[in-house]
């Protein structure tokens, strides 16, 4: 997806597919637009910085969302010639996005035992949600539900610390 100057300020020659027409979408630096695939015109206002948006067949803009974003920029992407977007240069995890509407998934979680709940809008964590070994339930209105936690390792045989309210340890069993 890139453009080579000819020489002539302000005139560029856009790459071709090997069936003579253009690709969607072209950048130069950190800036892309969509053209016409058939004329090779650029689309009016569809500007934009790169990796925010893609371009379809017929020109049209598609601007990602904030979790799409969160996720190209945690994650690095690369650019598909043939489809014309940015697609995970490896298999990330990192802010799952709803497939549907791309907006973030409610619930994260890292590993099986601690999970949290985030603003589907923007990726923030929804205070006091973070949970441990306990069954969380996010809501679309950024509450939650915690049920009672399991225990996973009994205690019989254990040391555990306990502070008084000086704020002293004193081991017990």
């Amino acid at each position: 997806v890139s453009t080579q100057s000819t020489g002539d300020e302000g005139c560029e020659v856009l790459e071709c597919r090997d069936d003579g027409s253009f690709f969607p979408m072209y950048c130069d630096g950190n800036i892309c637009w969509c053209v016409d695939v058939n004329k090779g015109n650029e689309i009016e206002d569809s500007r934009g910085p790169k990796r925010s948006f893609h371009c379809t067949e017929q020109g049209e803009k598609v601007v990602y969302t904030g979790c799409q974003n969160r996720r190209y920029d945690v994650c690095g992407v690369d650019f598909d010639r043939h489809s014309s977007r940015w697609t995970m240069v490896e298999e990330c995890d990192e802010y799952p996005c709803d497939p549907v509407d791309g907006l973030f998934v409610a619930k994260q979680c890292l590993g099986p035992n601690i999970c949290w709940c985030i603003d589907r809008y923007n990726g923030d964590v929804v205070q006091g949600s973070v949970s441990l070994n306990c069954s969380l339930e996010c809501h679309s209105n950024n509450t939650y539900t915690i049920s009672p936690c399991v225990k996973t390792t009994s205690c019989l045989e254990q040391s555990v610390m306990e502070c008084d309210y000086t704020g002293s340890t004193s081991s017990s069993r």
